[in-house]
């Protein structure tokens, strides 16, 4: 009863400390820097060494963007590089590798070309988030990779996205959960209300209950509307398509508050609902932060005894535990991050397989407890 009592005080120090790393998060993602990346982006500020972006409708201008974002990337210690699908087709990307799961890995991402001049709201407000992300996130260690990823060509058709998801399909990358950033920048009633597309597919709610987690956890003008299934009009579909867990962040979609100036020159910075854009970038960052990183809540004791073995994470059916050598088990259970206890296994009832597919999808804690020691891992159920 000790040790029990014992693992689930763990669990909540854990989770209490992780709130308090997430609202260092949040604080740190800044207005200032998002609006400068706005004024770069729609030309409203001179690049260095580049001058001024005319537009990102043209070739040439997508060009020169993409040119500017990898420099931004690449600044921030990241490993870059121009995705060339097709001609005049470029993706910028980039890739933060994780410590303990390199191969799967959690996104976020927006597109970053225009149908006009300007364009703040559609879509330099989520490229803009996208690098504030980068900015904040590549200072820190994550046990999940990350990839920063930016679209081209979303306006022709998500022409961009859809060659990157259907390419890692079909090379079998791990891509755990994606979060698209468009037009998330404009509130013309001031009601803060926000949406979230999440399909049909059970694999995307665990996204959506991680961005009301953080609503939840946190102080926040926002209200969140989950959009069943939603819009196929951003680049989210790409990867829904090719069935990948994936959720969509937009102001006013559904909710009659959609941006009158979308796809005009008229799509300016001054239209925009500045504190708006903020705290959806922040909402967004402090959910990959907390999807990506799980430092925090892995276990503090190390031994030589016992290895914990998930693979792969995310898992669908069932997690193995490998031993170094014979030790004592005293009870094996798993958590909701909420510090719920769901499943208890007694150690004659154990296998190195622990079946978990009546486990909806989202992410979990296995508990190992031994007479000596106790072993926490996190993991992801899709």
């Amino acid at each position: 009863m000790k040790l029990a009592i014992v693992s689930i005080l763990f669990l909540f120090t854990t989770l209490f400390l992780t709130a308090q790393t997430t609202k260092s998060i949040i604080d740190e993602v800044s207005a200032d820097s998002l609006l400068l990346s706005l004024k770069q982006l729609t030309g409203a500020e001179v690049v260095d060494k580049l001058g001024i972006i005319q537009n990102r409708k043209t070739v040439f201008g997508r060009e020169m963007a993409s040119k500017y974002l990898k420099t931004r990337l690449e600044s921030y210690g990241l490993e870059t590089r121009i995705d060339n699908y097709r001609t005049g087709g470029n993706n910028v990307i980039a890739f933060q590798t994780g410590s303990l799961y390199p191969d799967s890995v959690f996104m976020i991402c927006a597109h970053y070309d225009s149908v006009d001049e300007f364009c703040a709201d559609d879509n330099a407000s989520g490229t803009s988030a996208v690098l504030e992300a980068a900015r904040i996130l590549s200072k820190y260690k994550f046990e999940y990779s990350i990839v920063y990823a930016l679209w081209d060509e979303e306006e022709k058709g998500l022409i961009g996205s859809y060659n990157y998801a259907k390419s890692s399909r079909e090379r079998g990358e791990m891509i755990a959960g994606v979060i698209n950033l468009d037009m998330i920048g404009y509130d013309g009633n001031n009601d803060y209300l926000f949406e979230v597309h999440i399909g049909f597919n059970p694999k995307n709610i665990f996204l959506s209950d991680k961005v009301t987690s953080i609503l939840t956890d946190n102080k926040f003008d926002l209200e969140k509307s989950t959009q069943i299934p939603g819009t196929d009009r951003s680049d989210h579909y790409s990867f829904w398509t090719f069935d990948y867990p994936a959720i969509f962040l937009t102001e006013g979609f559904y909710t009659n508050d959609f941006n009158p100036t979308y796809h005009s020159s008229d799509d300016k910075i001054a239209v925009m609902s500045l504190d708006f854009h903020h705290q959806i970038s922040q909402v967004a960052i402090a959910s990959i932060f907390e999807l990506a990183n799980l430092d925090t809540i892995s276990s503090v004791e190390d031994s030589t005894d016992i290895v914990l073995d998930i693979f792969p994470n995310p898992t669908s059916d069932f997690i193995n535990l490998k031993k170094n050598r014979n030790v004592e088990i005293n009870d094996i259970k798993i958590y909701e991050l909420s510090g719920r206890e769901l499943l208890s296994f007694a150690p004659d009832t154990y296998s190195n397989s622990i079946e978990i597919t009546n486990l909806q999808s989202g992410m979990y804690l296995l508990v190992v407890n031994t007479a000596t020691f106790r072993f926490t891992k996190a993991f992801i159920k899709i």
